[in-house]
């Protein structure tokens, strides 16, 4: 099922066979392993790896007809959502075909009807087991909140209070404030007619330039977006002015990332080296993911876990009880249940996490009456996305509600 691009068999035969059975240059396979997102090689590897073990736990060969049918119905016995199914049965049907072992189009035809019985399912469920899960919205006043619990004194605090308000206000996905070079956020002045006087005025701003995102991963565009300036302390270009006199007054390189790592108050360039070069001493994802947690926590907007809820939580615990397992039933009815149990504890939870910036700044958008449209160009949606509009469903205000009594 690898769809890897492989050496050639024959040593003198120079070039690296495709998945379609011909030869092409190592130059040609390194551009077109570049020109496939990583996070999309990451799903693949995954989800290829979970047939497989699947597939060694049942005794089945992955190539088989009927294998993945029978996979799909193991995915909704194990009470997977849907759309998840779905999706991952996408990409292995994806790689059995480029692996030249396409999926017959009557299994297709039967696995979609498995997929939806499970829709079926999760209609019908009174439990809501099946609804998909969302991290909690982060709001103004939550990230004012959050920015209160830093020392924006220091250099660590100036660079938290500069990624945090652009990404509450560009509506960023987690990936994309750490991407941003120095040189894609510059301060401009912004002409504006002021809504409560319709006289033109100006005002400080921000044009940020996004050069790779979900929706433009290879970067054949660039998303240029524009922030005005607040008159609180979740302003970003004041706090864009504190941390750019940091990077001047350390003489950090104007070519490097925007936000950099910092040990001791100095900027560094110690620790992992990220997989991009040119990111080079500059904070990853997963720093920017870990920050809004934090100061979410630090904030009070969300609890400690408790000892039993951290167990069950944890992949090390699930790995001990199913190792315990007598068989592989026995495994499988622990892992719907410990699943089902998660779920059910991250409904209840207050969860923030990178999406949380992006679903607070729509969601503050629709209930300041900002056209869905222009909210679809700002957070660089695709036109017409159901992600959007999802986040929206419940803003009528009770102040607005069309079911007041008249009478």
């Amino acid at each position: 099922m690898s769809v890897d691009l492989a050496p050639a068999a024959d040593p003198a035969a120079p070039g690296v066979l495709t998945p379609g059975g011909y030869l092409i240059s190592p130059a040609a396979a390194r551009l077109a392993e570049l020109g496939t997102p990583e996070s999309t090689r990451r799903n693949r590897r995954s989800r290829a790896d979970l047939f497989a073990a699947w597939c060694r736990d049942h005794g089945r060969i992955g190539t088989d007809d009927g294998a993945l049918a029978d996979y799909t119905a193991a995915l909704v016995a194990r009470q997977h959502p849907a759309e998840t199914i779905s999706s991952y049965v996408t990409t292995l049907v994806h790689l059995r075909s480029v692996s030249r072992h396409p999926v017959r189009a009557d299994e297709r035809e039967l696995i979609q009807r498995i997929i939806n019985a499970r829709y079926l399912q999760e209609a019908t469920d009174p439990a809501g087991d099946g609804d998909a899960l969302q991290v909690t919205e982060c709001t103004r006043a939550n990230l004012l909140a959050m920015l209160a619990t830093l020392d924006r004194g220091t250099v660590e605090g100036k660079r938290a209070a500069l990624a945090l308000t652009l990404a509450w206000y560009l509506g960023a996905r987690s990936g994309e404030v750490p991407a941003l070079a120095l040189r894609d956020v510059s301060e401009v002045t912004a002409h504006y007619r002021d809504p409560a006087t319709g006289r033109r005025v100006q005002r400080p701003g921000l044009l940020v330039l996004i050069r790779r995102s979900k929706t433009n991963p290879y970067g054949k565009a660039t998303d240029r977006v524009r922030l005005l300036s607040q008159d609180d302390a979740t302003c970003p270009v004041a706090a864009l002015r504190a941390w750019v006199d940091v990077l001047i007054g350390q003489g950090a390189d104007t070519a490097g990332p925007l936000l950099r790592r910092v040990k001791g108050g100095r900027l560094s360039t110690a620790g992992r080296p990220p997989k991009d070069p040119r990111r080079a001493g500059g904070v990853q994802d997963r720093w920017m993911r870990n920050l809004i947690a934090d100061r979410a926590a630090a904030a009070g907007l969300t609890r400690e876990l408790t000892a039993e809820e951290r167990r069950l939580l944890s992949t090390r615990e699930e790995e001990r009880e199913l190792a315990a397992a007598a068989d592989a039933a026995e495994q499988d009815a622990i892992r719907v249940r410990r699943r089902l149990a998660r779920r059910a504890l991250r409904r209840r939870l207050d969860r923030y996490a990178g999406h949380s910036m992006r679903r607070g700044q729509n969601r503050d958008q629709g209930k300041r009456g900002v056209p869905l449209h222009i909210t679809e160009r700002h957070l660089r949606y695709v036109p017409g996305s159901r992600a959007a509009a999802r986040y929206r469903v419940d803003l009528v205000d009770w102040d607005d509600n069309p079911t007041l009594p008249t009478g």
